[in-house]
């Protein structure tokens, strides 16, 4: 989101299954956008609706994150939840999982191809996200995960 003046931040829990999760990640690593103004996007127009009580039990990723919402789409999702007795983080984490089901699954890196000019890219994000965790007071566990992840990924591209 370019724009969040008028918007108000809330600050929740994604609950996702491990393959929205790659989704999501795979998402906001390919189109560089910071994860809270993604989410929102995805929010913007979409109303919650009934959840099913098996689906909360597939998600085991829980992700904080703030939101960006108008003050009618938070005034809905705030009744909505009211009304069924059940949480905001529920409900945005249903409307977000609904918008990652569309999302084409991330690509698997092809075993015999040369990984060369790919390894350096994520070496040099890597060490961009490292920087940058390294200037924050108190980083966010995602973060961490998503650096460790990288890590992981990067270090297995070298063997």
């Amino acid at each position: 989101m370019e724009h969040t003046a008028g918007m108000f931040t809330i600050t929740t829990r994604l609950l996702l299954t491990p393959q929205h999760r790659q989704r999501l990640e795979y998402a906001v690593r390919s189109r560089r956008i910071d994860p809270a103004d993604f989410v929102s996007a995805l929010l913007v127009g979409n109303e919650p609706a009934p959840i099913e009580q098996h689906v909360n039990q597939e998600r085991t990723a829980s992700i904080p994150i703030r939101v960006y919402m108008t003050s009618e789409q938070r005034d809905t999702f705030r009744a909505f939840a009211s009304a069924h007795e059940t949480d905001m983080s529920v409900l945005i984490s249903e409307v977000v999982a609904h918008a990652l089901a569309d999302l084409p699954d991330p690509p698997t890196p092809l075993q015999n191809s040369d990984h060369k000019a790919e390894s350096r890219a994520y070496r040099r994000e890597l060490a961009r996200i490292q920087a940058r965790r390294a200037t924050m007071a108190a980083p966010p566990f995602w973060l961490d995960q998503y650096i460790a992840d990288l890590e992981d990924y990067v270090n297995h591209q070298s063997h």
